[in-house]
C-alpha cells in the first residue's frame, strides 16, 4: 500500500481553520490591518518550530473529500491606502456630527447686549467716551473738498443760478471783458454752494476780490444773504465786495445801458486796486 507521509502539527490545522473561518466572515477575502497578518505569521512559524508526527496518507477518495482549500495569501494593506481611509473615516465622522441635532442643540446661542456691555465699560473706564451710532463722515469729506470750492472762484467771479439763456449770456460777454481788461474773471453756479451751504469757504479765497451778482438771484439764496453787508461806500458779501445787477433785461432792450455798466465796474474794480495798493503800503 503507497503512502504519502504528511506532516502536520496541531497548531497548524487549528491555524487553517480559524483562517478559512475569518476569510468567510469577510466580504473579501483580504486581510486588513498589519496586526492580523503579523498574529498569523507568528502562529505559523511557532507551528514549524514543533516537532512534526507522521500520520497516515489517506486513499485517494479520502484525499478528494478531505481536500480544504488553501489559504489566499496575505496582502498588506499599503500605506496610502489606510491613509486615504482614515481620513474618509474622519470626515464621515465630522459629517454625522453636523448633522446630529443633539450635538447642536447643545451648543448654546451667542447673544450680545449692546446696553450691559456699554454699562459694564462706564463702571471700568467712565472717561471712554461709548457711541451708538457709527458717526457720519460728512464733516471729514467737507473738510477734505474745502480746497475744491476755494478753486472754484477767480479774482472777479460773476455768480449766477437760473438766469435765462440770454442773461447767462450777456453775463459771459461781462466775465470775458473783465478778464481781458483786468484779471481773470469767471462765472460760477451757485445753487449748489447754496444748497451745501459752503459760502464761508468759498469766500474764504485771498485771491477772491469782487462778487458781480443780480440783485433778484441775490434773494433767492438765504443762505447766502445771510453774509449780506451795506455801508454807505460798499456792499459786501462777507468781506469781499459786491456788485449788484439790476434786471438784467434792461441792458438788452437798451443797449446804451451796457456803457454805463462798463464804466462802473471799471471803476468799482479800480478803487479796489487802489484800496489794496494803500493797505500794503
Amino acid at each position: 500500500m503507497v503512502g504519502r507521509i504528511m506532516f502536520h502539527t496541531n497548531e497548524y490545522l487549528h491555524l487553517v481553520q480559524d483562517t478559512l473561518h475569518y476569510l468567510k466572515s469577510l466580504k473579501a477575502p483580504i486581510l486588513s490591518t498589519k496586526e492580523e497578518c503579523d498574529y498569523f505569521r507568528k502562529l505559523f512559524k511557532t507551528s514549524k518550530q514543533k516537532t512534526p508526527i507522521l500520520i497516515p496518507a489517506p486513499k485517494k477518495e479520502e484525499v478528494v473529500q478531505r481536500a480544504v482549500p488553501l489559504p489566499l495569501p496575505i496582502k498588506e494593506p499599503n500605506v496610502v491606502e489606510k491613509v486615504v481611509e482614515k481620513v474618509i473615516e474622519i470626515g464621515k465622522i465630522k459629517e454625522e456630527k453636523k448633522r446630529d441635532p443633539i450635538i447642536q442643540e447643545n451648543i448654546p446661542p451667542l447673544h450680545f447686549s449692546f446696553g450691559k456691555w456699554k454699562a459694564i465699560c462706564g463702571k471700568i473706564a467712565p472717561d471712554l467716551l461709548i457711541l451708538s451710532e457709527i458717526p457720519t463722515d460728512a464733516i471729514a469729506k467737507n473738510i477734505a473738498a474745502r480746497w475744491k470750492t476755494k478753486n472754484l472762484s477767480a479774482p472777479i467771479t460773476i455768480l449766477f443760478i437760473q438766469e435765462v439763456a440770454e442773461h447767462k449770456t450777456f453775463l459771459e460777454q461781462i466775465a470775458i471783458a473783465l478778464d481781458v481788461h483786468f484779471v481773470p474773471a469767471k462765472l460760477v453756479h451757485a445753487e449748489p454752494l447754496e444748497k451745501e451751504g459752503k459760502w464761508e469757504t468759498f469766500l474764504s479765497n485771498d485771491l477772491l476780490k469782487l462778487l458781480i451778482i443780480c440783485d433778484y438771484t441775490l434773494w433767492q439764496m438765504p443762505k447766502l444773504l445771510k453774509l449780506y453787508k451795506e455801508t454807505k461806500v460798499a456792499r459786501f458779501l462777507g468781506d469781499k465786495t459786491l456788485f449788484l445787477l439790476p434786471d438784467l433785461s434792461l441792458y438788452l432792450k437798451d443797449p446804451l445801458l451796457k456803457r454805463s455798466l462798463w464804466k462802473a465796474l471799471c471803476q468799482t474794480y479800480t478803487q479796489l486796486l487802489s484800496q489794496s495798493s494803500s493797505t500794503k503800503i
